[in-house]
């Protein structure tokens, strides 16, 4: 269950909106330890265990070291969901994995 609401940065007509999701209890949120990264480190295809977000709509962003997103895809989770990461620099690199309700970053090496 969420809580959804929103509100705007200082109260000023022409201020920010800010909306979010809240989860209401602990057991709304996917722990980290719950999603694997697999080989890491990876040469070609990143696989991504996503059985605990199974049939969500996610947001996965590979980000690197410099901050920079260098891949985005929306996707259906399914348990396992490969990402192609040929055309990426040999390097360390962030997973970023976005639910409805949280946000989970996980780290791997590109070889």
């Amino acid at each position: 269950m969420l809580y959804t609401g929103s509100f705007t940065n200082g109260g000023f007509p022409d201020g920010d909106l800010i909306e979010f999701n809240v989860p209401l209890s602990v057991n709304d949120l996917v722990s980290e330890s719950a999603i694997n990264l697999f080989p890491n480190p990876v040469i070609s295809i990143l696989n991504i265990d996503l059985t605990a977000f199974e049939g969500q709509q996610l947001s996965i962003s590979i980000i690197a070291l410099d901050g920079k997103i260098v891949s985005k895809s929306e996707l259906t989770a399914s348990p396992v969901s490969g990402i192609s990461i040929n055309g990426l620099s040999k390097g360390s690199y962030t997973v970023r994995i976005a639910a409805d309700n949280q946000i989970i970053y996980k780290r791997f090496m590109k070889i």
